[in-house]
């Protein structure tokens, strides 16, 4: 099975390996490959075979124009693999390296609810969301359309290399939920925490705690000591501003519970209308 696959290109290697473009010798078709590896080109799976199964079976049931579709998962003489659809695409933040236009974060916004809601509607919760859990699809024409392709990949990441297992967070510190500091299981809210951050990302340009220490940023984020949008962007509609807050409270019986109530507390499209001119943090 390990010459099913000719790879064409590397396109990226994340901390569970390397994801190619490839032909599928099997359907005669092109796809996206992901092979799963450690730093060290180990393929082993002894350890995280289960956990890759239940990962791909969840993938399997997710059926949303904004989720990834997985043609096929299992583990042949090259190790752990993840067949995928291939299409034209651009990571999240290097199609928008600047603040994104408020009518397309508009969007962005109803589109990434509308999937997280579906996740959450069949019990799965991501737990490690990031501006990167996002591609852009560069085949549309009338609008962006945005695709997860990561969820619950995080998981595997320390079961892969060992070295990252003694302190691994599952997501970039600035986004990461105040209970993921604590080492508590992941739960609806969280989801809708780091939402809530990466919403705030792409509206401000940059993120305040970016690059800051480790230690300072988890204070910040239980103090909830991080400034409203339309602090650092007075031409940021102060509803806009107050709908994202109420997702980033820090104490999870605070939050807004439900995805669906962030989908119904987004402010009206006229609100977004008019794009802001860049700006960073």
């Amino acid at each position: 099975m390990s010459e099913r696959f000719h790879i064409s290109r590397l396109v990226g290697k994340n901390g569970t390996g390397g994801i190619y473009v490839a032909t599928d010798t099997k359907h005669d078709r092109k796809v996206l490959l992901h092979r799963f590896y450690s730093e060290k080109g180990d393929t082993n799976v002894r350890g995280w075979d289960y956990l890759f199964s239940d990962i791909t079976r969840q993938w399997q049931v997710v059926k949303h124009s904004g989720f990834m579709k997985l043609y096929e998962a299992g583990i042949d003489d090259d190790g752990a693999f993840m067949c995928m659809h291939y299409f034209n695409s651009s990571p999240l933040l290097t199609h928008y390296p600047r603040s994104m236009p408020l009518p397309e974060f508009y969007n962005f916004a109803t589109q990434v609810c509308s999937l997280i809601d579906r996740i959450h509607e069949l019990g799965i919760v991501h737990g490690a969301l990031t501006p990167n859990s996002f591609l852009v699809s560069l085949e549309t024409t009338n609008q962006n359309q945005y695709i997860m392709s990561d969820l619950g990949l995080t998981q595997l990441v320390p079961k892969i290399n060992r070295r990252f297992a003694p302190d691994f967070l599952p997501s970039d510190p600035a986004i990461l939920a105040p209970e993921l500091f604590e080492k508590l299981d992941p739960v609806f809210v969280t989801d809708i925490y780091m939402l809530g951050h990466i919403f705030y990302y792409m509206i401000a340009g940059a993120h305040p705690l970016a690059d800051l220490p480790l230690a300072e940023v988890e204070d910040k984020h239980f103090a909830h000591d991080i400034p409203r949008l339309d602090e650092i962007r007075p031409e940021i509609p102060e509803a806009i501003s107050t709908w994202i807050q109420s997702m980033m409270l820090p104490h999870p019986d605070d939050r807004i519970q439900d995805v669906r109530d962030v989908i119904s507390a987004m402010p009206p499209l006229e609100l977004f209308s008019a794009a802001p001119a860049e700006a960073a943090v």
